[in-house]
């Protein structure tokens, strides 16, 4: 562990309780031992080299310890500590011993996160060594009030398998901040993988990380499905076609789209597509998927939580007369008011299939939690069916960057507030909300949406949903799609203000955003430029709040199979929320903290974030010509069309000169088109 020395004098942290000694139980857990090493490492910021002691409740104790775990808290806290739910923690000093306690091991380490956050520790991004700020508390000097619960029990990180050294090290550093951050659970999507095959060093190094620190780890796949019911028969089509989905008269074994694949526990959903329904209603698929996962796990006692999701696409079932059955009457519709795109919601099928399995594995791992996903077609909440069993559901809905998630004006979502009620109220469900922002970002800086991250938060928790996680996609894909190209943090500077606020608001939803924004700008930038960027990161906030856009772009783009229009696409949505009094604003904004930041790190940092913003406006003038040559076109003026094409070229050949780790306009998505020219050129 690398750390910074600001040079801050110990004398300059105004009056600090700093312990001696750092005492753990003797027996205590790895995430408390690690919690110990955490503190001991950066204490050396404020000069204590503080050892690590083993001890109990009845030993002697001097009054400069930090006392760590339940074993060593005193008898007059016990009741303090009753009141600690979750991973939450109890931190308190008396005179100048401080203790940590909690009812889980990773509460002790993030409580020890804040105690050392109350001396002014912070970590400006992942692998980056931690910082002395200016920025400190007191410690609550009564355990009664020393108590600190999460508000939602599931602060999740959704990211891809590394498949390589350099995205291993990518992968375990962001591990390492985000739950510094107070994430708990750690979702590897095995996407250019096999699904349940070929475990390799780099799923068990990361498993190895997630479990030191306490925390879940998570595999997500759109392929469990499949993969689960052919565990071990990849030809148990030609042997039981029943058990496959019934489409169009025939029993299937591939995906409703792209070429014709044979699914299995080592496809790899890169390169077979995204998946496939089941026949759902069949007790021998639900009792064969249940069996083979009950292996799969004994196999896998790394696994803390087993993602079935569902195809990745508008998928609509089995159509066999059972299958139907559990989704009648039909609930056909679309996402978009006045389009005439519809689907059959399929919840039902989802909820009927993932309720059993988890009812079944209960009794023989019962420290397994399920987790799926829905979006599209489980948008609306399952009608005909109470799940079995008990499992979690996170909503990926694709937002529209304009309206918050209880909006009744979006276009995209305007059916989410009263589905979201509904899931939160289906009994066995956990209902939990995916912030998807990272895969719009190819193309352009992520400015800080936080403030519409914040209102959603606030939302779920208000219909009382029980997890929130970030959607970062991690690791750079095989093939150079979008799909998950982040490789050495190369987004951070864009998207990093956004991790820190999720992670934060699914501990404290009421926490101010403006005090998210300065912690995170001094924490990154120093105390002269931090407040500066925050003004800089503020200044959307007005504009978001009086800008109401309701109206459909002129472009459908079918994202993900998410839907054939949208309010907004995320790509477009800064473009247009950017106006030229902003740009200048922004820009003085970045030019003045530039130049008031008094380390050269904290000067890269800026700069960083000036580039990211200057490639931002190019993009901006891309997309504006875009839209002229569109009305050019429809007027049937081709060639005056063309030269605005050109025009365009040059300011994409201009912004791929700034300078950014790694430039978001390279994103490649079919042949040697970038996702930007497959759009607006």
């Amino acid at each position: 562990m690398r750390i910074t020395r600001p040079g801050v004098a110990m004398k300059d942290r105004g009056k600090r309780h700093l312990p001696r000694r750092i005492l753990v139980g003797a027996e205590c857990a790895p995430p408390e031992r690690l919690a110990a090493c955490e503190l001991h490492e950066h204490l050396k910021l404020l000069g204590i080299d503080a050892p690590v002691v083993e001890a109990d409740r009845a030993d002697r104790r001097d009054d400069a310890s930090i006392c760590l775990g339940a074993a060593l808290l005193p008898a007059r806290a016990t009741d303090a500590l009753a009141r600690v739910r979750d991973d939450g923690f109890l931190l308190y000093r008396r005179s100048d011993t401080i203790h940590v306690a909690a009812r889980l091991p990773r509460g002790v380490l993030f409580g020890c996160y804040q105690y050392l956050e109350s001396l002014g520790v912070r970590w400006p991004e992942p692998g980056q060594p931690a910082e002395l700020t200016q920025r400190t508390f007191e410690l609550p000097t009564r355990p009664a009030a020393g108590v600190d619960n999460p508000d939602f029990r599931t602060r999740g990180n959704n990211c891809y398998c590394p498949t390589n050294a350099r995205d291993l090290q990518t992968t375990l550093e962001t591990i390492e901040w985000l739950t510094r951050q107070r994430c708990n659970l750690h979702s590897l999507l095995r996407g250019d993988t096999p699904t349940l095959t070929a475990f390799d060093e780099f799923w068990y190094a990361t498993a190895d990380v997630v479990h030191q620190r306490g925390c879940e780890l998570a595999l997500g796949s759109h392929l469990t499905w499949p993969g689960l019911l052919m565990y071990e028969d990849r030809d148990l089509f030609e042997k039981h076609p029943e058990y496959f989905p019934l489409r169009d008269g025939q029993r299937q074994p591939t995906g409703p789209y792209g070429p014709p694949v044979h699914y299995g526990p080592d496809a790899i959903a890169s390169r077979t597509g995204s998946g496939i329904s089941l026949c759902v209603s069949n007790p021998k698929v639900v009792a064969l998927v249940v069996r083979n996962l009950r292996k799969f796990l004994d196999a896998h006692p790394e696994i803390d939580v087993m993602g079935l999701w569902p195809p990745d696409t508008k998928w609509e079932g089995c159509e066999c007369a059972k299958c139907r059955k559990l989704v009648q009457p039909d609930r056909m519709w679309s996402n978009i008011p006045h389009h005439d795109n519809q689907w059959r919601a399929t919840s039902d099928h989802l909820a009927h299939l993932i309720g059993q399995v988890a009812a079944g594995i209960k009794k023989s791992h019962s420290k397994v939690r399920v987790l799926s996903w829905g979006w599209c077609t489980t948008e609306p909440a399952p009608r005909n069916v109470t799940p079995e069993g008990r499992f979690q559901f996170d909503h990926f809905l694709l937002p529209c960057y304009t309206h918050p998630l209880d909006s009744d004006r979006c276009l995209n979502h305007h059916i989410h507030p009263e589905a979201l009620k509904t899931w939160a109220k289906t009994k066995n469900v956990d209902l939990g909300w995916i912030f998807a922002g990272v895969g719009f970002t190819t193309v352009m800086a992520e400015y800080p949406f936080a403030w519409l991250i914040k209102r959603n938060v606030e939302f779920i928790r208000q219909i009382g949903g029980r997890a929130v996680t970030t959607c970062q996609e991690i690791g750079e894909a095989a093939n150079r799609s979008a799909r998950g190209d982040m490789t050495d943090h190369y987004m951070f500077s864009a998207c990093g203000v956004n991790y820190f606020a999720m992670a934060r608001l699914g501990w404290k939803t009421d926490t101010p955003l403006e005090e998210l924004y300065r912690d995170y700008a001094e924490t990154r930038f120093g105390q002269a430029a931090g407040a500066l960027i925050t003004d800089y990161y503020e200044q959307i906030i007005e504009r978001y709040e009086a800008w109401e856009h309701s109206q459909p772009t002129e472009d459908f783009y079918d994202v993900w199979g998410g839907s054939e229009i949208r309010c907004r696409p995320g790509w477009e949505v800064l473009l247009d929320l950017l106006t030229e009094d902003m740009i200048a604003r922004a820009r003085e904004l970045l030019e003045t903290a530039h130049r008031r930041a008094r380390r050269k790190l904290h000067k890269q940092r800026v700069q960083s974030e000036r580039n990211v913003f200057e490639h931002t406006v190019r993009m901006r003038k891309i997309f504006k010509i875009h839209q002229a040559r569109q009305k050019l076109e429809e007027a049937g003026l081709t060639e005056e069309s063309q030269k605005l094409a050109r025009a365009q070229r040059k300011i994409l050949a201009d912004a791929k000169r700034i300078d950014l780790p790694k430039h978001h306009a390279e994103t490649m998505i079919a042949g040697d088109k970038s996702w930007i020219e497959s759009m607006w050129l």
